[in-house]
């Protein structure tokens, strides 16, 4: 940015009628930062971000209208940049339907220069690298979506936080680059669901290290199975041991259905408030507290004591209130613990111990 800087200190000086010449230092090749460089705060503030692919490409035409051309990009993409006349535009936007940008832009004029380049998959190899050498004897690769269940992940010792969850499954290329990207002999893999469950188990097989798939198939018990592991113990020691802490957790998640649907005897509507108790879908309500109250007595049949409850980006702070004051109600010998995991597609997912 130093050449923008120059020339932004030309107009100021120019509007305020200073004609002093301008010295123009340049940082030494030692001061300057590492090219590509990412801090730490960053990637973890963006490990969810969803980036899609950058799209660019000029039209040919007349009569281009380059603000309502905008105004259309905007409902199928993001950053989005429109420039030109009415008889050329350039256009750059962030998408995840590039071939929807670009079919629209095919019914105003002719299409040339198109550049479509996968930003998601640059950013997963970027959050991928982000690995510390020294990681001890045995590293462990998790897979989870959320800022806040990263962190915490990454805060109880997940060497590498592999982005993906629900609807969002890493391929088996993925995992076994966080496995190699580690400089560990041996690696354990939390996967923390079913579906990503083949593409670990795949990944380990393709290692030359050392790797073990402990198969937690949701977030609390991939909480439950790091909280257990010892440094100390050797990596079949430490599968035990976590398989045992998986087992000890169950998990209530709560989202909303996407479509009509009857499961296990229950007629559910779009939009309603589902809750799956260890993955099987057992209520529908109008909203989360009305399953948190169709649900109590299953969730208590376990003798649990501590509720925790890690809130997604749909969840509001009214609703947050809500949930935690109606565990409370139906539940009140269980402590409650509320913590913004920041999860996509589920509202809520509680963690009961």
């Amino acid at each position: 940015g130093k050449g923008l800087s120059v020339i932004l200190e030309g107009v100021r000086l120019y509007v305020h009628g200073d004609q002093r010449d301008v010295d123009i230092v340049l940082a030494s090749e030692a001061q300057q930062p590492e090219a590509g460089a990412l801090s730490d705060e960053f990637l973890l503030a963006a490990a969810e971000e969803v980036y899609g692919y950058c799209t660019q490409f000029l039209i040919q035409g007349e009569g281009l209208d380059p603000a309502s051309m905008r105004r259309e990009l905007d409902q199928l993409g993001n950053s989005t940049v429109v420039a030109g006349a009415e008889d050329l535009i350039r256009v750059h936007t962030h998408t995840p339907q590039p071939q929807a940008v670009i079919a629209f832009a095919e019914t105003l004029g002719t299409v040339t220069q198109v550049n479509v380049q996968d930003i998601d998959q640059q950013h997963s190899e970027i959050l991928q690298k982000r690995v510390s050498e020294d990681v001890g004897p045995i590293a462990m690769v998790v897979v989870a979506s959320g800022q806040g269940i990263t962190e915490l992940f990454s805060s109880l010792g997940a060497s590498v936080v592999v982005p993906g969850g629900q609807t969002m499954n890493p391929s088996t290329q993925d995992i076994l680059t966080a496995i190699e990207s580690t400089s560990a002999p041996a690696v354990i893999v939390l996967p923390n669901n079913k579906n990503i469950m083949p593409a670990a188990k795949q990944a380990a097989a393709l290692s030359e290290k050392e790797v073990e798939v402990v198969p937690s198939i949701t977030i609390p018990q991939g909480i439950a199975s790091i909280l257990a592991f010892n440094i100390e113990s050797t990596v079949a020691e430490n599968q035990e041991i976590m398989n045992e802490a998986l087992s000890g957790v169950r998990t209530l998640e709560l989202t909303r259905a996407v479509r009509r649907a009857t499961v296990n005897g229950l007629r559910i509507r779009k939009g309603e408030a589902i809750g799956l108790l260890d993955g099987e879908l057992l209520a529908s309500a109008s909203g989360p507290c009305e399953v948190i109250q169709a649900l109590a007595s299953r969730m208590a049949s376990g003798g649990i004591s501590l509720a925790t409850v890690y809130w997604g980006t749909d969840a509001d702070a009214d609703e947050r209130n809500r949930l935690a004051e109606s565990l409370k109600d139906h539940l009140p010998d269980v402590e409650v613990e509320m913590l913004d995991g920041g999860q996509p597609h589920y509202d809520f997912i509680i963690s009961l111990e």
